[in-house]
């Protein structure tokens, strides 16, 4: 019989729904969620704010922030709204760490650097129908020329997600959309089509991402670093 780690829950994470620190009550965990409004709206200002006065309030409201998440009738975009850092990547991929109780942008960049090449290698070799090899061709080729005009390798790692979609013959556009660079925040919204997350890329490529921006529920998004995070 396999023992889970006493640590973690029955879902295989370390912190999924934890109780309220002693001490603590919704008022006083509201208390501390309000200042994070004030902080959040020094952002880009000549006054901004300390990161880790943020990292200490979003450490200690995580409880409540994972009980609100968790509820079965839960409002997402207004729980973004509530909690405005959970829009900003780096906040964001700290709470899915505590969640599961590992550095998940460690664990994610270790995978790429251990697996993605196997699997670039595998996808090469594992679609020999004819149409789907011409596609593959002209996937690869596209991320050889951003390649070679960027002089950067990160399309190597990158053009693993298209190829895979194209192997398991899912369409791209449930997962993610190329945009105009230059379009406005409307078209951002605009450009999902799903009430499902989807990742809406500002550029002519995947490999090209000026900006990118997962949407929720097709009312709010997200800014990523870039189109692997």
């Amino acid at each position: 019989m396999i023992k889970l780690n006493r640590r973690n829950d029955s879902i295989g994470c370390d912190q999924y729904s934890p109780k309220l620190p002693d001490g603590e009550t919704d008022e006083t965990q509201n208390a501390k969620r309000v200042p994070l409004l004030t902080l959040y709206g020094k952002l880009g200002s000549d006054d901004p704010p300390s990161t880790e006065e943020i990292d200490d309030l979003m450490a200690a409201t995580y409880s409540t922030q994972r009980i609100l998440l968790n509820a079965k009738e839960r409002e997402l975009v207004k729980i973004l709204s509530d909690w405005p850092f959970l829009n900003h990547s780096s906040y964001l991929i700290k709470h899915s760490s505590t969640l599961i109780g590992k550095d998940v942008q460690k664990v994610w960049d270790a995978s790429n650097e251990d697996k993605f090449k196997d699997m670039r290698l595998f996808l090469k070799v594992a679609m020999k129908d004819d149409e789907k090899v011409e596609k593959r061709h002209t996937v690869v080729q596209q991320s050889l020329r951003v390649i070679k005009a960027q002089r950067n390798d990160r399309p190597k790692t990158s053009v693993v997600i298209p190829l895979l979609m194209l192997y398991l013959d899912e369409d791209t556009c449930h997962l993610y959309k190329t945009i105009q660079s230059d379009a406005h925040e409307a078209d951002i919204i605009s450009a999902a089509t799903s009430p499902y997350p989807i990742l809406i890329i500002k550029g002519d490529s995947v490999y090209e991402a000026k900006k990118c921006y997962v949407v929720v529920e097709q009312a709010h998004k997200i800014e990523c670093d870039d189109f692997l995070q």
